[in-house]
């Protein structure tokens, strides 16, 4: 498996045959994040600096994105009630999807563990 990663070439899937669109900006983006050789990569030099300078994000202002003024383009529904699997590619209508998303054996220590991040999602300004 290692070996597939480290020669393994970048493959995009086919903007005609899936009938889906991406910039060639993106392409450029996503192939120099995963150079193989590290001192290649995007960001390896100036970190996010750099990333964040690249033209597929020139549409960003990036002082509103890190002040936490900028609201994602999509928010899915989170909640306390059943999950939503619109969000998920469930094979089957049977599925179970909390064992697709989170193996049952790990459910009771996240249960146990639930309030570890409370305070995860607070916004710093």
């Amino acid at each position: 498996m290692m070996s597939k990663i480290k020669h393994s070439k970048i493959v995009f899937p086919d903007r005609k045959h899936y009938r889906i669109e991406y910039s060639d900006d993106v392409v450029d983006l996503i192939t120099r994040l995963l150079k193989k050789d590290r001192t290649q990569r995007l960001g390896a030099t100036e970190d996010s600096k750099e990333i964040l300078n690249h033209p597929w994000f020139n549409s960003i202002d990036k002082a509103k994105l890190e002040s936490y003024e900028i609201d994602p383009p999509f928010k899915p529904a989170v909640g306390e009630g059943p999950v939503n699997a619109d969000y998920f590619n469930v094979l089957t209508e049977k599925a179970d999807l909390a064992e697709t998303v989170i193996p049952k054996e790990n459910l009771k220590l996240i249960k146990q563990e639930k309030d570890q991040f409370a305070e995860f999602n607070i916004r710093r300004k």
